[in-house]
């Protein structure tokens, strides 16, 4: 592959508007008891997304009332019956409340609850919750009319940090902002994950009074992704014995090395992308809003791409484009491929 079509390959870049973060919508509505007709949660970080909706339905429903809740699950939703349930009077209440997960109506196939929900009695409360929605559809906009529509975003690692510290404090321990720090980049931003991972270090150090890096270390699995960024991380420095070790490691843990190839290649495409924001002046969030590329991901790569050029970083990444090619073509086997690209990224510059 030559170094102009390699080049091609990463320009495709995405532009991605960052949208208002909401985190304090639904706990502001329920401190002013404000109700509204219809609810729709939804976004990437599913953790904020189903903490607000267990306040959002103790709101509603208080006491959990059997006879007027009612959960609906996956995409096989009858709608009518959705509808006929919503017309029915409540059991000695002002409202029922009607709960709609995972519906995927939000991509298709929602018009009509979208007529319903326009002209919905004040005796029935919906609340939606999606992973993904279309806000260009007719229920997006007739939810978005009726009530309220809060999209949960990835938080910043600068939130993130506040969060974990605030937790660690409450029970009762003491930790340094690196320590947390670590615990952020080793376990990532995902907040389900991070509070799974924050509760076994905490029952790990139940009888400690600080929690250190030491513990973290005890407590976090390091995943594939980590390993692999351990091996680009040796690449930059050309440390060929250190990347080889870590490749030969990944292989006796059965991780195949056709998947090895493929992330070493979203690392190297997510880090040209980087050094070409950077030489247009850009940094941190404005490479993070101008790509799509994650804030914390960005500041993780700096010191590698700072190593390279942007030429450097784009021959890598074809060099990796071009290993692929040479396995799927029947030219080498997938061990040899990855082993041939990884010794070449790891030549020592010419003086």
């Amino acid at each position: 592959m030559s170094l102009q079509t390699s080049r091609k390959a990463v320009r495709k870049v995405y532009q991605k508007v960052k949208p208002i973060e909401c985190t304090r919508v639904i706990p502001d509505l329920i401190k002013n008891n404000e109700i509204k007709n219809a609810y729709l949660l939804y976004g990437e970080e599913a953790y904020l997304v189903r903490q607000n909706e267990h306040k959002l339905v103790s709101f509603l429903m208080p006491d959990m009332d059997s006879m007027n809740y009612n959960l609906y699950e996956g995409n096989k939703i009858d709608i009518e019956a959705v509808t006929d349930l919503a017309d029915t009077m409540p059991f000695f209440k002002d409202y029922r409340v009607i709960v709609i997960e995972n519906s995927g109506l939000f991509s298709k196939g929602g018009e009509r609850l979208a007529e319903y929900i326009k002209k919905m009695p004040d005796t029935v409360k919906f609340i939606f919750v999606e992973d993904n929605v279309d806000a260009r559809t007719a229920l997006f906009k007739a939810v978005k009319e009726a009530g309220v529509v809060v999209e949960y975003v990835r938080q910043e690692e600068e939130t993130l940090m506040t969060w974990i510290k605030g937790r660690i404090v409450k029970e009762g321990k003491s930790v340094q902002n690196s320590v947390v720090n670590f615990f952020v980049k080793r376990v990532g931003d995902d907040m389900l994950l991070l509070s799974n991972e924050l509760e076994k270090l905490i029952t790990y150090c139940l009888d400690k009074p600080e929690i250190t890096v030491d513990d973290v270390k005890a407590v976090t699995n390091v995943t594939l992704e980590d390993r692999v960024f351990d091996m680009i991380e040796a690449v930059s420095k050309k440390d060929r014995k250190t990347t080889m070790m870590l490749y030969h490691d990944l292989l006796e843990l059965k991780e195949p090395p056709v998947k090895i190839l493929a992330l070493l290649q979203a690392e190297f495409k997510r880090m040209v992308i980087i050094k070409e924001q950077l030489d247009h002046g850009r940094y941190g969030n404005q490479i993070a809003d101008a790509t799509g590329i994650k804030e914390f991901v960005v500041k993780k790569r700096m010191p590698i791409v700072s190593k390279y050029d942007r030429k450097e970083l784009i021959d890598i990444f074809g060099r990796l484009i071009e290993a692929d090619e040479a396995y799927k073509s029947g030219n080498i086997s997938d061990t040899m491929a990855v082993e041939t690209v990884l010794f070449e990224i790891t030549e020592p510059k010419k003086r």
